[in-house]
Order: structure tokens, then C-alpha cells, then sequence
């Protein structure tokens, strides 16, 4: 094989051109901005330690002594729960991803990635805020509850206290949906499957709550009732009970055609129950009527 030409090395020039400068100013800006993110963060991190103490030195003066006279507060100190430092743990991080949002902002990064940070980082004080808002407001809503039970207590007479403690349980329940339902709005979970939920949830509890205090004063009142009180109870409970569970499953039609039999069968069968005990009240009340003759 015969060669047109010695390969001469010099006839090959490998250029590489690097331009120094640029990457130079890509380290210099990528610097910066990561110190600036740092800065940014540390601040955010100041700010809400700071705002950690001054709301769990508040809670501590003012809630933390009147819980500790609730059914509530008394549970929480046997079971070593720290709620002031919950809600201040709370407040940090809220701060924190305030500053998470202006640190993702200022590093402008693009694609998906930087899609992502963003919903992200806006998210994070809806979520983080819905649970300040669930944690602190059931705490007020509960000593709201019990402040409205002792003031009703001073004005009913002693014979309905019960009635206090009705009004304040039902205002307690009211409140509570309420509080739930802003939470979960500030967090962007409503929804017609949550809305039904509470609902339903709330029908049972203050029909639990209605028909055991209004059982009892009856009891009180008319002690020949007290054989019929829980047959009544249970028929409260249940009336309440089947109403609470078509709430909930309002949105499923079929479902809700289920339950409306299903009520339909247990109005028919206590009513056919209810024949017995109207015979021995009418019983008692004329054997009663013939031993004051």
C-alpha cells in the first residue's frame, strides 16, 4: 500500500476555544444567587423564630390558663402535648414558606422544574395556614363554648342547667363546622364530597346531643318515663343518625335511594314498637289517676 502522504501532526489543529470569561460570570451570578437565597431564607427563618416566640409567649399568658380548666386543656397535659409549642412550631413554618415563595422567585428558574417549585412553594402557606387555622380555632371555639355554658348557667334557673349545657354543646358543634370549613377552604379542599361530610357530621352530633338532654329532663320531670327513656333515645338517635348518613352520601344517588328505604323500614318497624309502650304509658297514668282518687 503505498501512502500520498506522511500524516504530519501539524497538518491537524485541534482548536478549543473557552470562553473564560462567561464561565466566570456564571459561577460570580450562580454565587450570588445562592447566597441571596440564603440570606432570603435566613431571614425568613429570623422573622419566624422570632414570631414562634412572641405567639407561644401570648398562648402561654392567655389560652394555655384557661385551658387548663377544660375537659381538653387536662387531656393535653396528661398526654405531654405542648399545644402553644405546636402553634408556634406552626406560625415558623408559615413564615418559613413565605420566604421559601420570594427565594423560588428570585432564582427565576424555567421549565418544568421551575413549575413545579413555584406551585410548590404558593401551596405551602394555604396548607401550612389551614392548619393554624384548624389547630387555634377549635381551641377558641372550645373555650368559647364553655364561657357561653357558665354564662347561660347564671341565667337559667338550677332545674335547667341541662338547657345551658345544650346551647353551648350545639354552639360548639356549629362553630366547629364552621372552623373546619375555613380551614379546609384555605387550604383548597372544598369540594361537594366535604361539604356533605360535615354536614351529615353535624346532623348526628347535635341530634346526640338533643336527644340525650332532652330524654333526661323528661326523665326528671316525669319519672314514669324513665322505663321508655331509652327506647325514646334510641329512636332519636336513630331518626338523626339516618338523616346525618343521606347528607353525607347526598352526591351518590343510588346510595341515597338505599337509605331513603332503609328510613322508610325503620319509621314503619318504631312505629309498630311504639304501640306497646303507648299502652303501658296510658297503663300507668290511669292506675296513677285511680290511686289519687
Amino acid at each position: 500500500m503505498v501512502l500520498n502522504g506522511l500524516i504530519n501532526p501539524g497538518n491537524f489543529v485541534l482548536q478549543i476555544n473557552i470562553d473564560w470569561n462567561q464561565i466566570l460570570e456564571q459561577v460570580i451570578n450562580g454565587t450570588l444567587i445562592a447566597l441571596v437565597v440564603a440570606i432570603i431564607l435566613l431571614i425568613g427563618y429570623l422573622i419566624g423564630w422570632l414570631a414562634k416566640k412572641g405567639t407561644v409567649y401570648i398562648l402561654r399568658k392567655t389560652v394555655d390558663p384557661a385551658m387548663s380548666n377544660t375537659e381538653l386543656g387536662q387531656t393535653l397535659q396528661r398526654s405531654n402535648v405542648d399545644l402553644s409549642s405546636i402553634v408556634g412550631s406552626l406560625v415558623l413554618a408559615f413564615v418559613m414558606s413565605i420566604a421559601f415563595i420570594v427565594a423560588v422567585n428570585y432564582m427565576g428558574m424555567s421549565g418544568d422544574v421551575g413549575t413545579v417549585l413555584k406551585e410548590v412553594a404558593l401551596y405551602l402557606p394555604k396548607l401550612i395556614g389551614g392548619i393554624i387555622v384548624l389547630t387555634v380555632g377549635i381551641i377558641l371555639v372550645g373555650l368559647l363554648a364553655k364561657y357561653i355554658e357558665i354564662l347561660l348557667k347564671g341565667v337559667f334557673e338550677k332545674k335547667y342547667e341541662d338547657l345551658s349545657k345544650l346551647i353551648s354543646n350545639l354552639i360548639l358543634i356549629g362553630l366547629v363546622a364552621f372552623v373546619i370549613t375555613l380551614g379546609l377552604n384555605i387550604m383548597e379542599l372544598q369540594g361537594d364530597l366535604v361539604y356533605p361530610l360535615i354536614l351529615g357530621t353535624v346532623i348526628i352530633g347535635a341530634g346526640a346531643i338533643i336527644g340525650g338532654t332532652m330524654i333526661d329532663n323528661i326523665t326528671k320531670e316525669h319519672e314514669n318515663f324513665k322505663e321508655e327513656a331509652p327506647y325514646a333515645k334510641f329512636v332519636i338517635y336513630i331518626v338523626f343518625i339516618t338523616i346525618g348518613v343521606a347528607a353525607i352520601f347526598s352526591q351518590y344517588p343510588a346510595t341515597l335511594a338505599v337509605l331513603q328505604t332503609l328510613a322508610w323500614g325503620l319509621a314503619i318497624a318504631m312505629a309498630l314498637m311504639m304501640v306497646p309502650v303507648l299502652i303501658r304509658l296510658f297503663k300507668s297514668e290511669k292506675k296513677e289517676k285511680k290511686e289519687e282518687e
